[in-house]
């Protein structure tokens, strides 16, 4: 007999458009010569982020600075003023711009955001409902049975 068990990978990214926005504005105030590139569609890559997106406003922003192929062999930081002080430098532009007033931005990400599960619990039943696991294949004397 053959036991199969699936389980699902991560879920995908979607980042968040208020969240993209206020790193634009940090980008123009903290490094004005660089330009932000959005993604607008819905990323598949291996990250829990995207689990955390179902759950809550998400960015995934990535600095310059490298080159090669990510996660490839011929992947290395180029220019690390780049790749890391510019990073930090939009990190904490975002920051302030999130928590200053009271946190009123990060009130409004949040408040603005609908999330594909409401609570963690759902995401999780969500999660269990999906994966499986049991005898696919049995085999008897005369017969080979498939469960699909």
């Amino acid at each position: 007999n053959v036991d199969i068990k699936d389980f699902c990978g991560y879920a995908p990214q979607d980042n968040d458009a208020l969240l993209a926005d206020i790193a634009e504005e940090a980008l123009v105030a903290v490094l004005p010569e660089e330009t932000l590139v959005r993604m607008e569609t819905r990323s598949t890559g291996s990250t829990d982020l995207g689990d955390l997106s179902c759950l809550m406003p998400v960015l995934h922003p990535n600095a310059p600075g490298a080159v090669g192929t990510a996660h490839g062999n011929d992947y290395y930081i180029a220019d690390p003023e780049r790749a890391c002080v510019a990073s930090a430098k939009l990190q904490l532009g975002m920051l302030y711009l999130l928590l200053s007033d009271g946190a009123a931005r990060a009130k409004q990400v949040i408040s603005a955001h609908t999330p594909q599960f409401k609570t963690t619990s759902d995401y999780l039943k969500y999660i269990d409902s999906i994966c499986t696991s049991g005898n696919r294949i049995t085999y008897t004397d005369d017969s080979v049975v498939v469960k699909l």
